[in-house]
């Protein structure tokens, strides 16, 4: 019995993650480290809280709102907090240009957080448009100038398209902010 509970213990104990700040990752990333499997990179010192909420602007006459919020993501054995952002664009007459706010957090059209980069104080993530096969797709840095200020970068993919998806190589519309955009909380 007492081998029982001693292997039963080591087991729970090895289960266990090990949790490390989730602004480390961009320590990894810049060394070209691996995680190690069995990593938690979890917000500890809650540097996202500030980013959490809606917030809302206006860029070439359309309303953007971004909804932001914190999930735990598990991929590769690991777990990593990270934050996400459904979208609705609107335009002047209020007419609905896109909408992600109803979808599930695990669709591809959901904005997902990828990094903290703590020497630019900016946190990044991956934007793919629904209309990507035609270069709709790329970075969004975002930034927390005060509690009620964020200014958002959208950093367009400059990936090749072709005939089959896009007819005539047209490019889809950038609806994004290509030149940034102020944003206030809500």
């Amino acid at each position: 019995m007492f081998l029982g509970l001693t292997l039963f213990f080591a087991l729970m104990i090895k289960a266990q993650p090990t949790t490390v700040p989730v602004e480390n990752k961009i320590t990894f990333f810049n060394s070209h480290i691996s995680i190690p499997d069995d990593t938690y990179l979890k917000d500890i010192n809650h540097l996202f809280d500030k980013y959490i909420g809606t917030w809302k602007g206006i860029y070439n006459n359309r309303n953007y709102t971004f909804i932001i919020n914190q999930e735990t993501h598990a991929y590769r054995g690991l777990l990593e907090d990270r934050l996400i952002m459904h979208y609705t664009i609107t335009g002047v007459n209020s007419t609905i240009i896109e909408d992600t706010s109803t979808l599930l957090n695990e669709s591809p059209f959901v904005i997902k957080g990828y990094i903290f980069n703590e020497i630019t104080t900016q946190y990044i993530l991956n934007y793919t448009g629904k209309n990507y096969k035609c270069g709709q797709s790329g970075q969004i840095n975002i930034s927390v100038n005060n509690l009620s200020q964020m200014k958002l970068n959208y950093f367009p993919n400059n990936n090749m398209i072709d005939d089959v998806d896009c007819p005539n190589l047209v490019g889809a519309e950038e609806i994004m902010p290509e030149n940034g955009i102020w944003l206030t909380k809500q």
